[in-house]
């Protein structure tokens, strides 16, 4: 969590402008999770462990969906810049673009999805070799 609000804080005031007080006040606002209690199950039911690994999924759940946010807004700048940017090439040069542009959507996704069942394969043999 210090990573990410020293992170923020880098990104959103330093680079972005935002007033320190202003981000304060947005920061305890999105941390303020971390503080509050779950209310899934009961504390004794329920191991520390499982409590802290609910807690992390919506810590990284909130903090996913920040991200989100921030994307689309720069996505949308983006998109108006490149309604600007879009005049100044020829039609074989936008072809060409697209066609990296395809190409290289389609080689993030498949490294992506391979890290991906990688990962989560290899988390649910290590969970299920547990119970044995």
């Amino acid at each position: 969590m210090g990573r990410d609000l020293i992170n923020n804080y880098a990104q959103r005031v330093k680079r972005e402008g935002v007033n320190p007080e202003d981000w304060i006040v947005e920061a305890k606002s999105h941390y303020s999770h971390e503080w509050e209690s779950e209310g899934i199950i009961e504390g004794e039911l329920m191991p520390e462990e499982v409590g802290g690994a609910l807690a992390q999924m919506r810590q990284g759940t909130s903090s996913m969906e920040g991200k989100i946010a921030s994307k689309l807004a720069k996505l949308k700048e983006f998109k108006q810049q490149l309604g600007t940017a879009r005049s100044n090439f020829s039609e074989a040069e936008r072809k060409q673009f697209q066609s990296r542009g395809v190409m290289r959507g389609l080689e993030r996704f498949e490294l992506e999805t391979e890290a991906e069942l990688a990962t989560y394969n290899q988390l649910r043999q290590e969970f299920f070799e547990g119970e044995e």
